[in-house]
């Protein structure tokens, strides 16, 4: 009888502990949008950060004893700098339980599975498979070996080193850990046609940043490449953003407009960023639609809330992004919210 009183009471316990859990990170609230409660509960999310990373600190203590060399190598020896990175990324996949086979073979089927998932009509569906047809996702340390494997002059392969870690490094100085990706100029002579090529789209690059943003609150590989599938879909969108296809945005754009306010000289570069979330949570919602809505609302935190909810205020660009993220007829689909929450600034054609 007391063993009977006490399991019961441990299940009474967990029930609370639940309770209070869902209550924290917002499940509850989740209909009224992802920027209402979304942030809350820092303690069951990892916020993106690498000071206390166990990768950072090894390649810090690294430098630290090559003495100020280390640095000096870091910053005037490309093939140096290339090595570096390589290790960064071989250890983080390592941490995630995955090769870079695994992952590349993961990021050579992003291009096809965008044109597959993006909801509209045939046409659309055409144009976006025509635009990032091609497209290669590489990893930074990927790139620099093939700029270092190249037979390139000593000058332009430190100067392309410069350019392409300086996208990744912080401002205080972390090498590699920004939270970044980024498109290399296809129209560069150099970098197209000594380095890269045999692609033949367009290259997009991604930081060790990305790497460790994702890794941190994932618990094994699947989990790792949601987060790599929303950031990198993001940034694969961006060959066909509203700057490039405006056309396709037309519908989508006039609501942004009208719920929105946006200073002057940061319209375009808003519009640019929000038109690309539509590309990255395509992607990522056909990874998480089959889930129960409780396991589809923490994936989301997992991916989303380490890089926007840094900035909680409610007039922030992030915060407007979780608004329109969160009216995604997708999210809104997978998070059982259909009877309660209204689409906000669909591309998506309605019936």
């Amino acid at each position: 009888m007391v063993m009977m009183y006490c399991l019961k009471f441990i299940s009474l316990l967990l029930l609370i502990d639940c309770s209070i859990a869902a209550m924290m990170d917002g499940f509850e609230k989740r209909c009224e949008g992802l920027a209402i409660a979304f942030c809350q509960g820092p303690d069951k999310i990892k916020f993106y950060s690498y000071l206390e990373d166990q990768t950072y600190k090894s390649m810090e203590a690294q430098l630290k004893l090559d003495g100020h060399a280390g640095y000096l190598r870091l910053e005037k020896s490309g093939e140096y700098a290339s090595q570096y990175m390589n290790r960064i990324e071989k250890e983080l996949f390592s941490r995630a339980g995955v090769t870079v086979k695994m992952v590349d073979q993961q990021m050579r089927a992003l291009p096809m599975k965008l044109s597959e998932v993006w909801s509209g009509p045939a046409a659309e569906k055409k144009l976006i498979q025509d635009s990032v047809a091609g497209a290669s996702i590489l990893s930074l340390g990927q790139v620099l070996s093939k700029l270092w494997n190249s037979d390139q002059e000593l000058k332009f392969k430190k100067y392309y080193t410069n350019v392409y870690v300086g996208k990744c490094n912080k401002q205080d100085g972390a090498y590699g850990f920004e939270y970044n990706a980024f498109k290399i100029d296809n129209h560069n002579m150099f970098t197209k046609q000594k380095i890269f090529s045999e692609l033949a789209g367009e290259v997009l690059v991604y930081c060790p940043g990305v790497i460790l943003g994702s890794l941190q609150n994932s618990k094994g590989p699947e989990q790792f490449i949601d987060g790599l599938a929303f950031v990198l879909g993001h940034e694969l969108t961006h060959i066909v953003d509203i700057s490039k296809q405006p056309a396709l945005y037309e519908k989508w754009s006039r609501c942004i407009k009208k719920s929105f306010t946006f200073p002057e000289h940061e319209k375009a570069l808003s519009y640019k960023e929000l038109s690309s979330d539509i590309g990255g949570i395509n992607l990522l919602m056909a990874r998480l639609k089959n889930l129960p809505p409780e396991e589809a609302y923490r994936a989301l935190r997992r991916v989303l809330a380490p890089w926007l909810c840094l900035n909680p205020s409610s007039t922030s660009f992030s915060r407007k992004r979780l608004e329109i993220i969160g009216r995604d007829p997708q999210v809104i689909e997978a998070l059982g919210c259909r009877d309660q929450a209204v689409p906000l600034c669909s591309i998506y054609p309605t019936n």
